[in-house]
């Protein structure tokens, strides 16, 4: 009886590894069957357009940036952001209207201060960060007249 009782045990046992494995195998098939499959995050890639004289004025400016490329992440917004220190600690920002696609595009800024120097940077917002241009040019607006 009880080797009975002990085959029976064993046989569960091996039953229950065998489900585990097989278990297991499997999970492991789907996930690299996923995970195979899916491409890396792109990101956008950006570009500031240098400011031109005509387009700055005492108290506004009109700046360009450039999506170069969209990335395979789906960009919530995009647009310039200006500040007067290079750190961005404070700024301001413009928004272009979707839908986005590659190319120029322009954006204005009003009510800028007199004979200041502005640092400003392209970017666009992916999932819940954003991506920027990797230069950060600077303009100076004109003395008030």
């Amino acid at each position: 009886m009880k080797k009975q009782f002990q085959a029976k045990v064993d046989r569960f046992l091996s039953a229950k590894i065998i489900r585990i494995t097989f278990t297991s195998i499997l999970f492991l098939f789907v996930f690299c069957l996923y995970s195979c499959n899916t491409k890396p995050d792109e990101i956008p890639v950006l570009n500031t357009i240098e400011a031109l004289s005509d387009n700055i004025t005492s108290s506004s400016a009109k700046l360009q940036g450039e999506i170069k490329s969209l990335g395979n992440i789906d960009i919530k917004e995009a647009g310039i952001e200006i500040s007067t220190t290079m750190l961005f600690t404070q700024s301001l920002t413009v928004t272009i209207s979707l839908p986005l696609k590659t190319g120029m595009f322009e954006v204005e800024f009003t009510n800028l201060e007199p004979s200041v120097q502005y640092f400003y940077r392209a970017y666009a917002t992916v999932n819940t960060a954003r991506v920027y241009s990797g230069n950060v040019p600077s303009f100076k607006t004109k003395p008030s007249e």
